[in-house]
């Protein structure tokens, strides 16, 4: 059983072999997962973040966008900074594949420690703000895509998701009952099944 982090490290892994072959482009397929992990940063950044992302992105649900604004005590220090994430992990998570308390400790203590940088996520964000619409850009593509979106994502709505499947040609659109705004174990198995079919469909 593959955790979040190995599966990405999988796709990258994956991927990477064809991404160095630039006369290939037009053949590699492409899997978009909508997730983002968001931890607290300074909150006059986020307050701005979040106001904008509500607009460019149909931000919802009252305890998910208190998730984008809160900063930890800085008297706290890193036990601080963990909770706070631990804490955000159960407000995004997956009603199907629900966390426990020491399950979502562990995650936010492994992301501590391999690159904490608050200002690094605000700037990830601003940087997806700048960008405007990408819808033009999304009907130029030529290659098969898979769109995955969690059903119960209560960051960014399904409609996104079936937004962005809309406007790229011969878009396969897979939603996931249940999976909120993570990636848990549980869901790993269905994640991988979903990919590995559309590889096949294409091949």
């Amino acid at each position: 059983q593959l955790s979040s982090i190995s599966l990405q490290l999988l796709l990258v892994s994956q991927c990477a072999p064809l991404l160095l072959q630039p006369r290939q482009l037009d053949a590699i397929p492409a899997v978009g997962l909508f997730f983002h992990q968001l931890v607290g940063v300074e909150v006059h950044v986020w307050h701005i973040i979040a106001a904008l992302l509500e607009v460019t992105c149909g931000v919802q649900g009252a305890a998910a966008q208190a998730s984008l604004v809160a900063s930890p005590d800085p008297a706290g220090g890193k036990a601080a900074a963990v909770a706070l994430t631990a804490e955000g992990l159960l407000i995004c998570g997956s009603p199907a594949y629900p966390e426990s308390l020491e399950q979502r400790l562990a995650i936010a203590q492994k992301r501590f420690d391999r690159n904490h940088n608050p200002a690094g996520v605000a700037r990830q964000m601003a940087a997806v703000v700048a960008t405007g619409d990408r819808t033009r850009m999304l009907e130029q593509i030529k290659i098969p895509v898979l769109v995955i979106h969690g059903a119960d994502d209560p960051l960014i709505p399904l409609a996104a998701g079936e937004d962005t499947a809309k406007h790229i040609p011969g878009c396969q659109l897979n939603v996931i009952e249940g999976l909120g705004h993570n990636i848990p174990a549980g869901a790993v198995p269905i994640l991988l099944d979903t990919m590995v079919d559309f590889y096949r469909s294409i091949t």
